[in-house]
């Protein structure tokens, strides 16, 4: 597939605080796996010498100049999808400048940034970690608290979006817990927060106390990966299906009020949850979700090699592959909600 005439804003907007080392800051879409390329340490460097500096250039001219080299082009969805927008039909007079004049240099600073580098979370899935992990305390957490605080002292007045957080849960994590309820919202008019989070912590009481974000809630994208409580107990480790059921019931209720943009559901797919995919889907239905998004499983170093083959369903090999594939004829694949992102070429 060429991309010569393609376009791809996040490394003109986006900045991610990394995930496997504090300080180390990423440029890619959401998913470390997708352009893999580190860019800088806040540790060590000004945001101003990262986000301007020789590596963003480098993967900004890749976009510019249509090879998109430094991308996964098999596991990120914008790409193996073909989502990515024409050129032509950019309309954001920011971004059309930047393409006209092919610019690496930009006069703003990030617009969107992606907070992954606290690993906090109350549930230790398979999939993410070997072990619970929770930073609350001693030097390590406080380097952590005083980088993120001079990071949002020089972007939050400009911020158009703020996400929290692909690396643990934004509930679990005592910092970000911190920043959701005492963040005065209505000062930053022109933020939307997007919460990324496993949802067992996200109860009408967790609600209340965000009540000086509500207005800049945009999505909420809630990591679920089963349809079963007998398989939710394994590929989600730690949580209280009952719980989450009740959670997303209660979110189900907020998004039809409108009291925020979006809701999504996640379900990273693996031999152990692919035959619950249908279920999951309507599941979301039933809930209200605008995105029941699917996603292939990744090793993020907590599988062997063995194990991790044995999960990969997607792959011609696995002895399951063959009814995954046709578990994807079903119509509710069809669906406008219902996204396969990089297992859409399985059902192709």
């Amino acid at each position: 597939m060429s991309l010569k005439t393609k376009f791809c804003k996040k490394p003109f907007t986006w900045l991610e605080l990394g995930r496997h080392e504090q300080g180390a800051v990423h440029c890619h879409s959401c998913c470390p796996s997708w352009l893999p390329e580190i860019v800088g340490d806040l540790n060590r460097e000004t945001i101003d010498e990262i986000w301007n500096g020789e590596v963003y250039r480098r993967i900004r001219r890749s976009i510019l100049d249509g090879s998109f080299r430094y991308c996964n082009h098999d596991l990120c969805p914008l790409i193996s999808d073909n989502r990515l927008p024409e050129r032509s039909d950019v309309k954001d007079p920011y971004l059309e400048d930047i393409i006209k004049n092919k610019r690496e240099v930009l006069s703003k600073g990030p617009l969107e940034i992606n907070m992954a580098n606290d690993l906090s979370c109350n549930l230790s899935c398979p999939s993410c970690r070997t072990k619970e992990i929770m930073l609350s305390h001693g030097s390590e957490y406080e380097a952590m608290v005083n980088m993120h605080e001079q990071l949002l002292e020089n972007v939050l007045k400009d911020l158009e979006l703020l996400i929290l957080c692909s690396g643990g849960d934004p509930l679990a994590s005592k910092y970000y817990r911190q920043l959701l309820t005492t963040l005065k919202g209505s000062q930053y008019p022109q933020l939307k927060i997007q919460l990324v989070t496993n949802g067992t912590l996200l109860n009408e009481e967790m609600w209340q106390q965000m009540s000086g974000i509500h207005n800049n809630i945009g999505l909420i994208c809630v990591s679920v990966d089963a349809a079963k409580e007998s398989t939710y107990r394994v590929v989600r480790r730690g949580g209280d299906f009952n719980k989450l059921k009740k959670n997303l019931d209660f979110l189900g209720e907020l998004r039809k009020k409108k009291a925020f943009d979006l809701l999504q559901l996640d379900f990273v797919v693996q031999n152990r949850n692919y035959n619950e995919m249908v279920d999951f889907a309507n599941w979301g239905l039933t809930i209200g979700a605008d995105i029941i998004n699917f996603q292939r499983i990744v090793n993020w170093g907590t599988f062997s090699d063995e194990g991790f083959l044995e999960q990969a369903v997607y792959l011609k090999g696995h002895k399951n592959n063959q009814h995954f594939v046709r578990t994807l004829n079903d119509p509710i694949f069809d669906k406008d909600e219902v996204m396969l992102g990089n297992l859409y070429e399985f059902k192709k």
